[in-house]
């Protein structure tokens, strides 16, 4: 029996593919609105809290490229089954 045409192993790969868009898609919305809400509250703030600001807007934008990072790990390695 071929793994590779299994119905167990393809779709799994589908699941997987359509699950990785699916949270690749609601992530980066997600990033979008906190960079948007941080930038409009460090516009009328004190200097010490921009700066918390400032840190949490790069831990923002942190997580969205992290987030796409693991999302080309798992096309990669789900790639290698197909």
């Amino acid at each position: 029996m071929d793994l590779n045409s299994s119905v167990l192993v393809t779709g799994t790969i589908n699941l997987l593919n359509d699950l990785i868009t699916a949270l690749t898609g609601i992530s980066i919305l997600i990033a979008t609105v906190m960079g948007i809400y941080y930038l409009a509250k460090k516009s009328s703030c004190d200097e010490q809290e921009g700066k918390m600001l400032t840190r949490r807007l790069f831990i923002a934008i942190g997580c969205c490229v992290l987030i796409t990072i693991i999302k080309v790990l798992i096309q990669v390695i789900t790639s290698y089954y197909a």
